[in-house]
């Protein structure tokens, strides 16, 4: 029990717990309901994340091809708990859309030329990145 208490009160990101309008700044594991993102941080500095199920089925992982810098990145869950994802040096904006139904499904798409709309509070924390 000693362990378990000195652990949680340590600043570590590798089990953080989201919530709706919640954003992912820092490589690390974070828990969202019956999901888990991980943020991978490799020793160059680049980074990939991936989405899994609670039984850690892969819901969604980027390719290692496509990794990102440390620099002006976000994942942001948004009210309908969709997943977003923005990286400034790929110029990439993509969402996991939230499938209606029982279970975790979700349709990954990347964002082209507003063909979804970006959630105001995700596009308020791009243009400060600027």
């Amino acid at each position: 029990m000693l362990i378990f208490m000195t652990s949680c009160g340590r600043n570590d990101k590798s089990n953080q717990f989201l919530k709706a309008n919640d954003f992912v700044t820092e490589a690390g594991i974070y828990y969202y309901k019956d999901s888990k993102i991980v943020v991978k941080e490799f020793k160059d500095g680049s980074l990939v994340y991936g989405v899994f199920d609670k039984r850690n089925n892969i819901i969604y992982q980027q390719s290692i091809i496509e990794s990102f810098s440390n620099s002006k990145w976000l994942i942001y869950i948004d009210l309908a708990d969709n997943i977003w994802f923005y990286t400034s040096d790929l110029q990439l904006t993509s969402v996991l859309l939230k499938e209606n139904g029982d279970g975790i499904d979700y349709n990954y798409k990347k964002i082209t030329n507003d063909s979804i709309k970006i959630p105001e509070e995700m596009k308020s924390k791009i243009n400060s990145y600027d």
